[in-house]
């Protein structure tokens, strides 16, 4: 495993520690993590529900794990569940997984914006299968799109395939293009 940090100041939440599995002890006493919610939406954004069809992420609608959401050009949308909250902007393709306390989401396209609260014991996953990246986190907020991820709050850690776990410290930059923090 690699640390980095960038120059400036550090910013280290204490709370829930990130962990290539939840230990079975946390599991055993968590709940499952509800549907998301849509917070916000603008534009062309579209959410499809297992069974359901295509429907307009409307504020308000659950999307259930299986969903897929999509955002077209000039787009955005925020959703959230239980101390998370993704901010998806345009162009973007996004599948939501949840089971206990890990939210999981496989980003195809386009870019997120995460926070994941301290107060909450949750977990976030984002999956870029074309990328073969795997970041996960607990009470940060990172930024990620197609060529890089910006911590802003927290730790974030970063693994690929054939590749050592790299955690990221607020503030960081890493880069998806050159596999390597950048300073």
């Amino acid at each position: 495993m690699t640390r980095c940090r960038s120059l400036g100041a550090r910013i280290l939440l204490i709370g829930v520690a990130v962990c290539g599995s939840v230990p079975a002890s946390v599991s055993a006493q968590t709940t499952p993590v509800p549907a998301f919610e849509v917070i916000a939406s603008s534009g062309q954004t579209e959410v499809l529900i297992p069974g359901q069809g295509w429907r307009r992420a409307v504020v308000g609608r659950l999307i259930p794990a299986g969903s897929i959401v999509t955002t077209w050009v000039d787009a955005d949308a925020t959703i959230g569940v239980s101390g998370v909250e993704v901010q998806i902007s345009p162009l973007t393709h996004l599948t939501i997984q949840t089971n206990d306390q890990l939210v999981e989401t496989v980003l195809e396209t386009g870019g997120l914006v995460v926070r994941v609260d301290r107060i909450h014991p949750a977990r976030i996953v984002v999956v870029m299968p074309a990328q073969e990246y795997r970041i996960e986190a607990s009470n940060a907020q990172f930024a990620i799109d197609r060529r890089a991820i910006v911590v802003s709050q927290g730790e974030v850690r970063v693994s690929r395939s054939r590749s050592p776990e790299v955690v990221l410290e607020a503030p960081a930059t890493y880069s998806l293009l050159l596999h390597s923090p950048r300073r």
